[in-house]
C-alpha cells in the first residue's frame, strides 16, 4: 500500500524569501529551491527506498516559481506584485514507520515492533503576493509584510498512528485521518474543486551598526486553506493478518469515506540571515540560518566583492551543505548540496533570480 504513497518530490525540488537588494523599480524572475530527506537520499525518495537508508524523521521540500515586479513610491516605500507557482510538501514521520516503509519498499522483515506515526502537510498552488516595505528608522530597520493568495491545485493532509511487528514486511494496524484531492492510498475516487489559501509573510532588513546587518524572512506565519469539497477518509487499517491490532476492521480497511468542508495549516518557514563587513574592501562574513518544521541548518558564508558588478560567495552548513554562488547586477545564482553525486544527495538549495531594473 505505501508504494502508492510516494511523493513527486521531482516536480517540487525548485521556497522563496524576498529580501529586496535594492531601491530600484525592478521586473524579476525567481526559482529557489529547499530541499531535505533525513531518512534516505532525495532521488529514493522519488524512486523508492532501496539505497542507503539511515534513521530519519522528515522530509521536506518547498519550492516556488515567482514573476514580479518592485516599484517606489514618493515616500520612500517599496511596493511588491508578483504571480507565484508554489509546491510544498511537508512529512513528520516517527523512526519506526521509516523502518517499516523501508521493509516494504524491499521485502526485507522487520528486526523489532515498531510504532508508527505520519503526519502529511502537501499542497500545489498558484498565487498571487502583494507587499509593501516599511522604513520604520530612515535608512536602519524597514519590515516587508505581504499576503499571498492561492488557488490550491492539489492537496494532502492526514495523520497515521498505529504498529507494525516484527517479523514482517507488511503487517500492520493504523487508523488513518486523511484529507485529499486523489486518494494515494487506498484509492478512493474524488473529483473536487480546487482550494483556496492565504498565507501572511513578513520580512526585516535592519541595519544594526555600519558594520552589521541583519536580514529575515518568515514565510506562512499566519495562513488557512479551505477546500469546499475535499476528499477524506477516516478509517481502521489491518495489513496481513497483524498479531496486535490498533483498531477493529471488518477487512483489510473498514472506516468512512466522502467529501466535506476542510481546513488546514501549513507549518511557518524563517530564515535569518546576520552579516558583517569588516574593514577590508569588498569582504563580508556571515551567518545563516533556515527552520522549518523538523528541519533546521546554520551556516557560516562568505562573499567577496570583485568588482563594482560582481561578487562570488561561499558557504559551510550544519546539514553537510558546501555552498557556492556569483551574483552580478542583473542575475544571482546560489548552489547548496550536501553530496556532488546528484543520486545521494540528501539536502539541496538552489536559487537563480534574473532582475531587470527600470
Amino acid at each position: 500500500m505505501l508504494q502508492q504513497h510516494k511523493l513527486n518530490l521531482g516536480v517540487l525540488l525548485f521556497t522563496t524569501v524576498w529580501m529586496p537588494s535594492a531601491n530600484a523599480d525592478e521586473l524579476y524572475s525567481d526559482t529557489k529551491l529547499v530541499a531535505s530527506s533525513a531518512a534516505v537520499s532525495l532521488r529514493d525518495m522519488i524512486h523508492g527506498w532501496d539505497g542507503g537508508f539511515q534513521d530519519g524523521e522528515y522530509a521536506y521540500a518547498d519550492a516556488r516559481q515567482r514573476l514580479g515586479v518592485l516599484v517606489g513610491d514618493p515616500q520612500g516605500s517599496h511596493w511588491l506584485l508578483e504571480w507565484q507557482r508554489r509546491w510544498h510538501y511537508d512529512l513528520s514521520f516517527s523512526k519506526g514507520m521509516a523502518r517499516y516503509y523501508r521493509a516494504s519498499e524491499t521485502g526485507e522483515a522487520l528486526q523489532q515492533d515498531e510504532s508508527l506515526r505520519l503526519d502529511i502537510r502537501a499542497i500545489t498552488a498558484t498565487g498571487l503576493n502583494f507587499g509593501k516595505q516599511f522604513e520604520l528608522t530612515e535608512q536602519s530597520l524597514k519590515l516587508t509584510p505581504s499576503v499571498t493568495v492561492y488557488r490550491a491545485d492539489s492537496w494532502q493532509f492526514g495523520h497515521l498512528n498505529g504498529w507494525a511487528a516484527a517479523g514482517s514486511s507488511g503487517s500492520a494496524s493504523a487508523t488513518l485521518d486523511y484529507h485529499f484531492n486523489e486518494d494515494k492510498l487506498l484509492e478512493y475516487q474524488v473529483d473536487p474543486a480546487a482550494g483556496w489559501g492565504l498565507s501572511f509573510n513578513l520580512g526585516v532588513d535592519w541595519q544594526i551598526a555600519e558594520q552589521w546587518r541583519l536580514r529575515g524572512q518568515i514565510d506562512d506565519l499566519w495562513n488557512l486553506w479551505r477546500m469546499e469539497d475535499s476528499g477524506y477518509t477516516d478509517a481502521c487499517i489491518n495489513f496481513d493478518s497483524p498479531s496486535q491490532s490498533v483498531c477493529t476492521s471488518s477487512a483489510t480497511a473498514s472506516g468512512k469515506s466522502g467529501q466535506e468542508v476542510f481546513y488546514g495549516r501549513l507549518r511557518p518557514a524563517t530564515e535569518i540571515n546576520l552579516s558583517w563587513t569588516p574593514q577590508l574592501k569588498g569582504l563580508q562574513l556571515g551567518i545563516n540560518l533556515y527552520h522549518q518544521g523538523d528541519y533546521s541548518r546554520v551556516g557560516a558564508t562568505v562573499r567577496q566583492q570583485l568588482a563594482d558588478s560582481w561578487s562570488v560567495h561561499s558557504g559551510i552548513y550544519s546539514s553537510r551543505q558546501l555552498g557556492a554562488g556569483v551574483g552580478w547586477k542583473y542575475l544571482a545564482l546560489d548552489l547548496k548540496l550536501d553530496d556532488y553525486r546528484m543520486a545521494n544527495v540528501r539536502d539541496a538549495d538552489f536559487n537563480l533570480r534574473l532582475a531587470l531594473p527600470f
